[in-house]
């Protein structure tokens, strides 16, 4: 999953940023709206963390904004602002749900995968393809009940095939749902290599990765897997 965390405390943004890189998921971070909507413009993003005390403005102004344009991605508000008057006008201009500073961790997570599940992105706490089960929460794969180990950014790459179980998914989107705005790993092959070693720790279990060209990849079972390139 990729998500934009727009926070003005440098020290909030690093801890959030790297619970969830650890966890195999991107997370751009925006230290101003006017970064955050140049981010916006150029990335989709599957939810926003937004704090309301911005150096450059209220953040419920640009809550405003998206949803006056009609941008439907979720959006959960992160403020040391318990007010109840702030938080109703907050879930009243379109924000999805709303989290109090200081906060785990763990539970940001559980909120957003929460959102995630009402948006349709998820259709549970698993996913399954033949015998082959990928647990949301707990991060892990499993065949047959037993644990197939994955290294999260491999993990996070399977979840998006299985999350589109029914249609191929193109190397662009699966950069885009893996990686974050300059981050040193990226490169032309990067896909690739992961597609190539999730493959290795899929061999036993008969399901496989199929590579459409010119098109994407698509999780397969046996006799769909074609020339696997």
């Amino acid at each position: 999953m990729r998500y934009l965390l727009i926070e003005d405390n440098a020290e909030v943004a690093r801890a959030v940023v790297r619970y969830f890189a650890d966890r195999g998921d991107a997370f751009d971070h925006a230290g101003t709206l006017l970064a955050a909507e140049g981010l916006i413009a150029v990335q989709d993003y599957d939810a926003i963390v937004l704090d309301l005390n911005m150096p450059d403005g209220n953040g419920m102004d640009l809550l405003a904004r998206l949803r006056r344009g009609a941008n439907p991605v979720p959006v959960l508000i992160l403020s040391v602002n318990h007010a109840v008057e702030t938080r109703l006008k907050g879930f009243d201009i379109g924000a999805d749900d709303y989290l109090f500073k200081p906060f785990d961790l763990r539970e940001l997570d559980a909120r957003l995968r929460s959102l995630l599940r009402r948006q349709g992105a998820e259709k549970g706490r698993t996913s399954s393809f033949g015998a082959l089960e990928l647990d949301h929460v707990e991060r892990n794969v499993a065949f047959g009940g037993e644990i197939v180990p994955l290294a999260p950014k491999d993990f996070a790459l399977l979840e998006v095939l299985l999350v589109n179980v029914n249609r191929p998914v193109s190397k662009s989107l699966l950069q885009d749902k893996l990686y974050s705005f300059g981050e040193e790993e990226v490169s032309p092959n990067a896909i690739e290599l992961r597609i190539t070693r999730i493959r290795k720790k899929l061999e036993h279990t008969g399901i496989g990765i199929k590579a459409l060209w010119g098109i994407g990849y698509q999780i397969a079972l046996p006799d769909q897997t074609g020339n696997e390139t």
